[in-house]
């Protein structure tokens, strides 16, 4: 069964059975027993047709949600979110590719009823071969191999969080101790190499020699690998290494996609920008919007807006501090307002103005960056791409993730930017803003911790 298992979460066989629930689920919808009163009548032969353009829409959409790509480590929730959504636009597209083929609007139980079904079939379907091949296969052992005891247990403990479910530690190594890792190689399969190691060119040859998988905690050096050229010249290899940063075309693409999105927002929001507004006026004293220096692209400075969610002149006597959880700085709308992400709204002028993107490092104010490069000598590379609303450090990351590995989300962003990339980030924002995890500020921040950033 093990090898039937690890056969069937292939790639090819999963998009197979993903195609065969979807049509299952679409044509319960389409063909009922008895059919809806009032609904076109459709011929297998019309729907037989889009079948083709059907799959491969399919496929593309389940594909850009890394639905085929390692998608056994996606932790359930995310796995189950990320089923939906992508159900959700394969029914909503076969749909009007329907009405275009009836030259009729179908009524929206059509919508409903094929988005549960469809969802429903693939959620199930692939949380129970998830959990079979988990249980029939075995979680993978992971030996942690680091510099001292202290750095293993944390990044011990770190891992148990994100990826209980296929990750498995037998225990932990220090570099001084490698003989005897190999000597007991039988009992494990990974070997996980802890920051400041990957560097250190004998210890990766050893482990690839022992062939074990080896994964690693990259430092700034490794993620400049993303972006490396191998350039063959007679007989020498040279590879070429490159700091991130987004060719003309990518930035010319990313600009169109922040115009059509950004637009599209604000046209769908106005109603509630004019409310937000009006109970801002009504509520407090001081202006609608709050207007703040930001560091952008180049490390240029520009302005930032946001509604009001403080009182008037908050920093009048402190100078630039963060909002803390409970501050008394925040008013009572600014509470709401900050939870479910909505003072972020006005920045969409910031992304038509142009000095923001829709996706993007997280902008900051000159004091904290200024603060953050001194202890971050790297810091000012995520400045080769605009601040972005939201970014892959937001959605991949949390409130409380450290500066130095947001800064790798934000640096693994620019060298690797697509516009389906963006698109993907924006969908997994969704989430994030429904969570509204401590929105309203942090606990506690100290001058010389990094440990946050101002969101």
């Amino acid at each position: 069964m093990r090898k039937a298992l690890q056969l069937l979460v292939h790639a090819p066989f999963v998009a197979l059975a993903d195609l065969l629930f979807i049509q299952a689920g679409l044509f319960a919808v389409l063909f009922p027993k008895n059919g809806y009163a009032g609904t076109p009548e459709f011929s297998l032969t019309m729907c037989a047709n889009l079948v083709p353009l059907l799959s491969l829409l399919s496929v593309v959409i389940l594909n850009l949600f890394g639905l085929y790509a390692d998608w056994l480590r996606l932790p359930p929730k995310r796995l189950l979110y990320f089923l939906c959504v992508s159900s959700s636009l394969i029914c909503v597209a076969v749909l009007l590719m329907l009405e275009w083929e009836q030259h009729a609007r179908l009524p929206l139980t059509f919508l409903a009823r094929s988005i549960f079904l469809v969802s429903g079939l693939l959620t199930m379907y692939r949380l129970v071969l998830r959990w079979l091949y988990w249980s029939q296969v075995g979680r993978s052992r992971v030996m942690v191999m680091a510099l001292d005891h202290d750095q293993a247990l944390t990044l011990i403990e770190k891992f148990e969080q994100v990826a209980p479910s296929w990750m498995k530690f037998v225990g932990y190594s220090l570099l001084k101790d490698f003989r005897a890792l190999e000597e007991t190689s039988q009992s494990f399969d990974v070997i996980l190499l802890a920051p400041g190691l990957a560097g250190e060119r004998t210890l990766v040859d050893r482990c690839a020699q022992m062939r074990k998988s080896i994964m690693v905690v990259p430092g700034l050096m490794e993620m400049s690998l993303l972006q490396a050229n191998v350039h063959e010249m007679e007989d020498l290899l040279v590879v070429e290494l490159r700091p991130p940063h987004l060719t003309s075309g990518q930035r010319l693409m990313k600009r169109i996609f922040d115009l059509v999105v950004a637009t599209t927002l604000l046209v769908l929001s106005s109603p509630l920008l004019l409310v937000t507004a009006i109970l801002i006026r009504l509520t407090s004293n001081g202006p609608v919007l709050f207007k703040q220096d930001r560091v952008g692209r180049d490390g240029v400075e520009y302005q930032l807006y946001k509604f009001r969610t403080m009182v008037a002149d908050a920093e009048r006597h402190t100078g630039p501090v963060l909002a803390r959880e409970s501050d008394p700085r925040i008013t009572r709308l600014g509470h709401a307002l900050r939870s479910t992400r909505v003072d972020e709204l006005p920045q969409l002028i910031n992304v038509l103005i142009g000095n923001m993107s829709m996706i993007g490092p997280r902008p900051e104010r000159k004091f904290f960056v200024n603060a953050f490069r001194e202890a971050l000598p790297d810091y000012d590379l995520r400045f080769a791409a605009k601040p972005g609303i939201t970014g892959l450090a937001q959605v991949a990351g949390s409130y409380a993730t450290p500066v130095e590995q947001k800064l790798k989300f934000d640096l693994l962003y620019i060298s690797d930017y697509s516009v389906m990339r963006d698109i993907w980030i924006v969908l997994r924002t969704i989430p994030v803003v429904f969570h509204g995890e401590r929105a309203e500020g942090i606990k506690s921040w100290s001058a010389g911790s990094i440990m946050v950033e101002e969101q």
